[in-house]
Order: structure tokens, then sequence, then C-alpha cells
């Protein structure tokens, strides 16, 4: 997962992690944003990062 500040300009990492491995199969549940944290579901776990970057 990469954190990206995007401009008209350019991209600009502001950070990376790798989300820990899971069950098998395919999987297409989307990031979600709200508050600060970040929410990646990943077969039937919940991951939650805070990226406040406070």
């Amino acid at each position: 997962m990469k954190l990206v500040k995007a401009t008209p300009e350019k991209f600009e990492l502001k950070g990376e992690f790798k989300v820990p491995e899971g069950g098998k199969g395919m999987y297409w549940a989307h990031p979600v944003v709200c508050g600060g944290t970040l929410y990646i579901r990943y077969t039937d776990k919940l991951y939650a990062y805070d990226i406040n970057g406070k």
C-alpha cells in the first residue's frame, strides 16, 4: 500500500507499508479513509492504519 500526494505536477510518496498476508483467493474490497484512519479489509480481517501524520 502506498500513500501519495497527487498534484498536477507530480506524485509525492508520503508513506508505504505491506498489507499482512491473509487467506486465499481474490478479494476486491476498496480501501476507505475516514477521520484520518485508513481501513483495509482483506479476507476476514479488517486493518486500520492512522494516516494523520501527527
